[in-house]
């Protein structure tokens, strides 16, 4: 997948892993699995996030332009390492619009890109990533409304005001 092309993108898959996979790879890429993290909660209109299950991992993103172009590449090393941890599943790297998709399969040992047809905005995990950014971004903006730091100079105004 080039990363040369300036998309917003959705990002989605599940992999999962034999006894004892899921371990080793959390261990391999442990600080790429920070890195994700920290990006996920700083990002206020961006999501980022890593699930995991037992045996299995599954990754939600939608990405604006420039993060994509800082992550698109670490999330297939991501899947690389699955691979080599006796993963098996697929991630669909759809650009968002008329962006480009395509379906990194893992498994045997390797991964395997294709280009497919994009993901319509009616597909169930579209929905979801998308739905999962408005709650975000909504969980957000409601604490730093909620957050007496960021509200102090809206307060102060505000009694400014009330008193005329």
């Amino acid at each position: 997948m080039g990363t040369d092309q300036r998309w917003d993108a959705i990002i989605f898959g599940e992999l999962s892993f034999p006894d004892g996979g899921l371990d080793s790879w959390q261990q391999e890429v442990a600080p790429r699995l920070a890195r994700l993290a920290a990006f996920d909660a700083a990002a206020d209109e961006e999501l980022l996030r890593v699930v995991f299950a037992p045996r299995a991992v599954a990754i939600r993103a939608w990405l604006l332009s420039a993060s994509f172009q800082e992550f698109c590449q670490s999330i297939e090393s991501l899947c690389s390492a699955a691979a080599r941890a006796g993963g098996r599943g697929d991630m669909v790297f759809a650009g968002i619009g008329e962006g480009p998709a395509y379906r990194l399969e893992v498994g045997d040992g390797r991964t395997l890109v294709t280009r497919i047809a994009a993901p319509g905005w009616n597909h169930p995990v579209v929905q979801e990533v998308a739905l999962s950014v408005e709650i975000k971004h909504e969980r957000r903006l409601a604490e730093r409304l909620a957050s007496p730091q960021t509200n102090a100079p809206a307060l102060a105004a505000d009694s400014q005001t009330s008193g005329q």
